[in-house]
């Protein structure tokens, strides 16, 4: 279980930079809205994770 919050902190990660990677591609208004909504949910998950630690411990 102590591996659990680890990979999903880094796949938060993964998911915010693409998110990041995909609005500075984006060509129309609903792309780019599509890809922030990505980095979100990945900062999201990032900061699930820091909570989580904390009480799992």
């Amino acid at each position: 279980m102590d591996w659990v919050v680890p990979i999903a902190a880094g796949a938060g990660v993964a998911a915010a930079l693409a998110g990041f990677f995909m609005a500075k591609r984006a060509q129309s208004v609903n792309q780019t809205n599509t890809a922030l909504g990505v980095a979100f949910i990945g900062l999201l998950i990032v900061a699930l994770c820091f909570i989580v630690v904390p009480i799992s411990q």
